[in-house]
Order: C-alpha cells, then structure tokens, then sequence
C-alpha cells in the first residue's frame, strides 16, 4: 500500500522520498526598482501616404519597492513622430524625452528614452523600454497594458482602416 502511495504522490508532482521544501528555501528574486502607474496615449495619422503618429504618456503614483529610488514619484514621455509598422499598425518605436519628478527636491529631471510598442495583440499590449539618458540610464521598463479606448478610424494609404487614437492604461515595472 505504501508503494501505491508513493507512485500517486509521484504523479501529481511530490517526491515521497525527500522531506517537503518550503518556498523559503528558494532563491529570492530582484526587488523592481520602480512600479508605476501607467496612462498612455498615441494618435496616428498618415503624412505624405505613410502612418506615422505621436506617443505620450504619464506614468503616476510610482512606489520603489527596493527603496533606490523612493523620491521618483511621477514621470511622462513624450515623442514625436514615431515610426509605425503597418496598417492596420502592429507596432510603433521610437526615441523620446522624459520629465520625471523628484519629491525630495520638488523639481522636474530631464532624460531621453528609447521605447518598442507591439500592437500584435490588441487585448494586452506591450511597452519595452530603456532609459538612456538622465535619472535610472540604462534601467528597462516593461509594460502589459490594456486598451482603455481607440478609434479604428484611420484610414490607411493601402485602403484598409488602423486605429487613429489609442489611449491604454496598466503598470510598468523597472528594472535593472
């Protein structure tokens, strides 16, 4: 009967002959270095028979769960004009500039940014990116965020219709 027993706990994944670990055992994984709130923004338009576009954001309420950068509490991005694949669009990038508040100084800090929005999958979009210049160079965010609202009212140079605006809220977490 014990053997029975083992060749079930087997099964479903626990090794009878070793005692139990607990997740304690372990190894911790990096604490993000900042988690934000993200609201974001893209208009597209077509210029000169090509979809192009401007990309902003405002990424708020931000906490430093590894307490490096706790007086970072807000930052927003601004580019123009991006470069946009497709239309319909399945992905824009390009290179920004960044203003982020510091709460210990009460002043706003310059930085520039690179950034890479896929589009692929219009229920969860994802944001990469990397800082460049100014406060956290050389720190990535990630993002997954959600469509909040877009206007599928474009119409493209190839005859079918993109998406003119796209607001998208979520979280962006950065790391090293």
């Amino acid at each position: 009967m014990a053997s029975i027993a083992a060749v079930v706990a087997l099964g479903i994944g626990i090794n009878a002959a070793e005692p139990g670990h607990s997740h304690a055992d372990l190894p911790q994984l990096p604490l993000p270095d900042l988690i934000c709130q993200a609201g974001t923004q893209a208009e597209f338009g077509v210029v000169d028979n090509a979809v192009t576009g401007i990309y902003m954001g405002a990424y708020r309420n931000c906490t430093s769960p590894n307490g490096q950068y706790p007086h970072y509490v807000s930052w927003v991005i601004t580019v123009d004009p991006i470069n946009v694949n497709g239309c319909p669009q399945t992905r824009f990038f390009g290179s920004g500039t960044m203003t982020w508040v510091n709460r210990h100084t009460m002043n706003t800090e310059p930085g520039t940014v690179d950034f890479d929005v896929d589009l692929s999958s219009l229920s969860t979009i994802k944001i990469a990116l990397k800082v460049t210049s100014g406060p956290l160079a050389g720190k990535t965010i990630s993002a997954l965020v959600v469509p909040s609202s877009t206007d599928l009212l474009l119409p493209c140079p190839n005859g079918g219709f993109g998406i003119r605006r796209m607001n998208f809220d979520g979280q962006g977490v950065f790391r090293s």
